[in-house]
């Protein structure tokens, strides 16, 4: 389960990072990476295949309603 943090001073400044390199770019670019790619586009390569936010944006957690 992916979910948002919970952190309002890291959420706000991902946020606005993310907002400026869309205006900018065109694209939602990871604002803590200086490479503008198709990798760096939230929700970012790293974060999709090692479940590691750079920015601390998103977090993954285990669904706690799935038993087994």
């Amino acid at each position: 389960m992916v979910r948002v943090t919970d952190d309002k001073e890291v959420k706000e400044a991902v946020l606005a990072g993310l907002q400026r390199n869309k205006e900018k770019y065109g694209k939602r670019y990871c604002p803590c990476s200086l490479v503008r790619n198709d990798d760096t586009v939230c929700m970012c390569k790293e974060f999709r295949e090692e479940g590691m936010c750079h920015c601390q944006l998103y977090v993954k957690t285990k669904d706690e309603s799935i038993q087994g």
